[in-house]
């Protein structure tokens, strides 16, 4: 009995499917491209007159801010929504341009570096830094380094400040 109604379902189906493609069918001979509707729809035509019903103020009321050309606001400046949220002028920045480098990596790198003038240069140099970061900072206790280091040193695209 399943079986019947299955047979019959599937002969109805495509039976349908049948009539379907013969009206798309019979419907393209008869469609041009006269006959298919906008899909997108045209713009205001603004200031062409008063029988158009956009002449004159061309709907945007007799005067006022919101009448007059380059007119915009702050969406956050209407009700209270400018006074609860919060000014977020000394907040972190989430980019941090600090590198830093632990002091086993530092001394490990930049032992056989010679002492001088330009040693922190040198260090730089020697640690590859990317142009962006403005700081290194060495983290670790500064006794276990064999040569004398500074906590940290600022940095000016890629080199020492």
């Amino acid at each position: 009995m399943n079986d019947e109604k299955l047979m019959k379902d599937e002969v109805s189906t495509v039976a349908s499917d049948e009539i379907r493609n013969e009206d798309f069918f019979i419907f393209n001979e008869r469609m041009s491209l006269n006959d298919m509707q906008r899909v997108v729809t045209k713009g205001k035509r603004v200031g062409r007159g008063m029988g158009s019903g956009l002449g004159k103020t061309c709907g945007r009321g007799v005067s006022g801010a919101k009448s007059r050309s380059g007119y915009s606001v702050d969406p956050r400046a209407h009700g209270r929504f400018h006074k609860t949220t919060p000014k977020m002028v000394f907040m972190k920045s989430s980019n941090p341009r600090t590198y830093e480098v632990s002091v086993a990596v530092l001394a490990s790198k930049c032992e056989s570096l010679p002492q001088g003038p330009n040693f922190i240069l040198n260090v730089v140099d020697k640690l590859n830094i990317p142009f962006y970061f403005r700081r290194l900072k060495v983290v670790g206790p500064l006794s276990q380094l064999p040569f004398k280091f500074p906590r940290s040193v600022r940095l000016k695209k890629g080199f020492v400040a």
